[in-house]
């Protein structure tokens, strides 16, 4: 037996229907809250993605010195080590350049370089 012809479909105005079927107001719902959810996962999505990125730059690793900086640290704690009694005049001499050093260095290199010279004092390193 031959499949039954579909009927023509009509308009409300007379014409013969074209295009795809409209569909049910259930299912019209049903793909609208479909639509909503993804559009709310997507933005969960892109705020943990933004959170994970804001967390990542908080933590940025620091730089170590690099072998010839780490080797004028090591010089410079050798010399203020061995020359204790011009500790003063040493100090001073640093404070000098304390803008220069706040330019070249970052917070991160400038706290490690005190821990050095701390250390050659052989006092202990506040971290």
């Amino acid at each position: 037996m031959p499949p039954a012809p579909t009927p023509e479909r009509v308009e409300v105005t007379g014409r013969k229907a074209r295009g795809r079927k409209p569909l049910s107001p259930v299912e019209k719902a049903r793909r609208a809250e479909d639509r909503r959810k993804a559009r709310v996962e997507a933005a969960r999505g892109r705020a943990r993605d933004d959170a994970i990125r804001v967390q990542a730059a908080k933590t940025t690793q620091l730089k170590p010195l690099t072998s010839v900086r780490e080797d004028e640290v090591d010089r410079v704690a050798e010399q203020i080590g061995g020359n204790l009694y011009l500790l003063p005049d040493i100090i001073n001499i640093i404070a000098g350049y304390d803008g220069l050093i706040q330019r070249h260095y970052t917070l991160g290199q400038r706290h490690e370089m005190v821990c050095k010279f701390v250390k050659a004092l052989g006092v202990s390193c506040i971290e």
